[in-house]
């Protein structure tokens, strides 16, 4: 018999890493504490003449510099193809919150900036790209009857609430359970809703 198992379980990261070669990598679980960068990155969405749907990857790298991909058919999952997408980089000034955009082809430029994509396509094509937030249809589910929850990111922590869960376990920024953890139970066939907070980094 399937169990129903963990109704919300939030993760989250507080870290500085250390990367080979470049200065430390703040990471930040709060976007209005990202920084300008993030501003810019994310996903947008919208028609280019000739084209048709357009969808658009724009990842940070630091310093005010980001990898693009341009998708025909949308975003991923939603009839984008990343198998014909067009490889393009972008670069700003940093702490601007905006970025110039090339392809590797040269056929495609565009500025970055204000949630949105502004640029000529090949034919000189003029065409306007809008950030998109996509949310998860199950985010915040609640747990059926009979479910374990193991974490719901609301009950408080002082060792006995919370976290009896969990070996290892730890709060972190206010509300959500820590890495390193492995929980008590053991568990064989089951369903899971695990719902996590990604760090805004380069």
């Amino acid at each position: 018999m399937k169990k129903y198992v963990a109704a919300v379980l939030v993760l989250g990261l507080t870290l500085v890493l250390s990367l080979e070669g470049a200065a430390q990598v703040k990471v930040a679980t709060d976007p209005n504490q990202a920084g300008p960068d993030y501003s810019v990155q994310g996903e947008y969405l919208g028609e280019v003449p000739g084209h048709g749907i357009v969808g658009a990857e724009v990842v940070a790298r630091g310093d005010a510099k980001f990898l693009v991909n341009i998708l025909p058919g949308g975003l991923r999952g939603e009839g984008g193809d990343y198998s014909k997408r067009i490889e393009a980089s972008a670069e700003g000034e940093p702490g601007k919150g905006s970025a110039k955009l090339t392809t590797k082809d040269g056929k495609w430029e565009a500025i970055i900036a204000t949630g949105t994509i502004t640029g000529k396509a090949p034919g000189d094509k003029q065409f306007v790209l809008k950030r998109v937030l996509r949310e998860s249809k199950t985010l915040g589910l609640k747990p059926p009857a009979g479910a374990v929850v193991l974490f719901d990111g609301k009950v408080g922590f002082d060792g006995k609430k919370g976290g009896e869960e969990w070996n290892n376990a730890k709060i972190v920024n206010g509300n959500l359970l820590g890495s390193d953890i492995e929980s008590k139970r053991k568990f064989k066939d089951h369903k899971l809703h695990l719902e996590f907070r990604l760090s805004f980094m380069p």
